[in-house]
């Protein structure tokens, strides 16, 4: 029990070296009283003690079998005085004086205050290490160095993407200058198509120019050859002229 600090309004230490919590009416070890305190069922047994003293008094009794006043009052007193000593003052846990803390949470707050104690301190470097001129002078180069490398390799990439993307974009114009490449050699193939076609219907009309010229030309000599072929004297002999 030594450096446990009990409240007599709400807990004793019993002949067997334990707690009995006059709230709980219940014996707990000294190790997990604070535990006890936190814990929800001792948190109920407050509520539930608080409920009861602030409602209504009521007695099973019937009227007829009432206590007189002033025996009545008497008992009243006596309930008060026994109770005073085991009833917890109604703002006992709003006291900021009591810091009650179960082990568990006391552990935490050491290793936060430890955590605490130990920032800035490169992790898996021995404490006091940079005490040591020495190694305080080999570390501080390890780490100059080791960012100086980091930032050539971050320029690096910074290089190897610029050149990634320009070559993607080297490889996009060559893809689209084919594609015009390919669009001009077929207009130029479109264009000899149509060149040609031209040149056909001009070959068209100049032959049948041709043929109606030469058409033209025999008709006449076909008439002058019947009129040459015609013997007037064999006529002349039939008297027809």
């Amino acid at each position: 029990m030594s450096g446990l600090k009990l409240n007599p309004a709400i807990a004793k230490e019993t002949s067997n070296g334990q707690v009995q919590c006059l709230v709980c009416n219940t014996q707990v070890k000294p190790k997990v009283w604070l535990a006890h305190l936190n814990g929800r069922k001792h948190k109920e047994c407050v509520e539930n003690l608080k409920k009861s003293l602030n409602a209504p008094k009521r007695t099973g009794k019937r009227p007829e079998e009432e206590a007189p006043p002033s025996k009545r009052l008497r008992e009243e007193e006596d309930f008060a005085a026994a109770n005073s000593s085991s009833v917890i003052p109604s703002d006992f846990f709003d006291d900021e004086r009591l810091n009650i803390q179960t082990p568990w949470q006391k552990a935490q707050q050491e290793e936060r205050d430890v955590g605490k104690d130990l920032k800035g301190v490169i992790e898996g470097v021995p404490q006091g290490f940079f005490d040591d001129k020495r190694k305080d002078n080999m570390v501080r180069d390890t780490l100059e160095k080791n960012a100086q490398m980091d930032e050539e390799y971050d320029k690096l990439m910074r290089e190897v993407n610029e050149q990634a993307t320009e070559e993607e974009m080297k490889a996009d114009e060559e893809e689209e200058r084919e594609y015009i490449m390919r669009d001009i050699e077929n207009m130029d193939q479109q264009m000899n198509e149509l060149k040609r076609l031209n040149d056909m219907e001009i070959r068209k009309e100049e032959i049948l120019k041709q043929r109606k010229e030469k058409k033209k030309r025999l008709e006449p000599d076909s008439d002058e050859d019947d009129i040459g072929d015609f013997d007037f004297d064999d006529w002349r002999a039939k008297k027809i002229l």
